[in-house]
């Protein structure tokens, strides 16, 4: 079976390169009503670095990749996306996750030119003087240190690399100590007249916890605090109504959700590659992480997740 999966995968891509069923697929899945919500994190003009944990996406890239989403469907506010309508045409959302400056210096500008709306769940870290989060403590560490020097402080195989050492620390201790020392060591990773400019060319801002836990990790009195502490504050700075939150890491369980649905959000986002279909939990709705594909397979992996039954 893994063999056939193996085989039918790149069948089913070379399939999808040809026009006509590229928008055949995509007309299907306008009839269906069903949408996708796309997400990044990092964009900068050079693309991704090796001490990366989370992988930057080159400004040219993401140029290119909002120019696929726009020919293969319409790209729509994500509470819109959020009420499935059949259509000829599939719907699309942008989100950017995290306090960045280059959601301003260099998304903005792509968004500005093309028109398109866009969802940005933030942090507010400038609001109390944080600093960077804990991953980019961790990055300059293996920047100056080497990533097989770090993996080994931490008990890791020495072949870790940056990405795979992130991800063993998350919801660790280890984090929360690098958290501790990030938060007062540097200027915040995003400044409030950042957040101001996206939110004057109209882009959305939802909340994405002030210190970005593993929620599932936390006690229920923590989580609470994390998903409510930080919100109505970023909401009064900015002067915005904040009714969406995204899990940080994606992180997510029945009882979180809970937790954010007492929290009084409309929505709120994981990283689970699902579309957005009639009936589905609005506490927990996917978000497809593509940034990173080249172009190809950035177009093949949107009409697979069109094409295929939703989970």
């Amino acid at each position: 079976m893994q063999a056939v999966t193996r085989w039918a995968k790149p069948a089913a891509d070379r399939l999808l390169r040809r026009p006509l069923a590229a928008r055949a697929v995509g007309r299907i899945g306008g009839l269906r009503g069903r949408g996708l919500a796309l997400l990044w994190h990092r964009i900068g003009p050079d693309g991704p670095r090796t001490h990366e944990t989370v992988r930057t996406v080159a400004t040219a890239d993401l140029a290119d990749q909002l120019d696929v989403l726009g020919r293969l469907g319409d790209i729509v506010p994500l509470g819109e996306l959020e009420q499935p309508q059949p259509g000829p045409r599939p719907r699309f959302a942008l989100t950017f996750d995290d306090d960045a400056a280059g959601h301003v210096e260099h998304t903005l500008p792509l968004l500005r030119a093309r028109g398109l709306p866009a969802t940005f769940f933030l942090s507010g870290r400038w609001a109390v003087g944080d600093g960077p989060y804990w991953w980019e403590l961790l990055e300059s560490r293996i920047r100056s240190e080497g990533a097989s020097n770090v993996a080994a402080a931490y008990g890791l195989p020495r072949d870790a690399d940056a990405t795979r050492i992130a991800q063993a620390l998350t919801g660790t201790p280890h984090a929360e100590d690098l958290g501790e020392v990030a938060r007062r060591n540097g200027p915040p990773p995003m400044t409030r007249a950042h957040a101001l400019a996206l939110v004057a060319d109209g882009m959305e801002i939802g909340f994405h916890t002030r210190q970005h836990p593993s929620l599932p990790t936390l006690g229920e009195h923590e989580a609470e605090l994390a998903v409510t502490v930080g919100r109505a504050e970023l909401a009064a700075d900015l002067g915005v109504s904040i009714v969406r939150f995204a899990y940080p890491h994606g992180h997510v369980d029945d009882r979180v959700a809970a937790v954010v649905r007492s929290g009084g959000y409309r929505s709120a986002w994981t990283t689970r590659k699902r579309t957005v279909s009639k009936g589905h939990d609005p506490m927990m709705l996917g978000r497809w992480d593509l940034g990173h594909l080249p172009l190809d397979a950035f177009r093949a992996a949107l009409l697979r997740g069109l094409a295929r039954p939703s989970p």
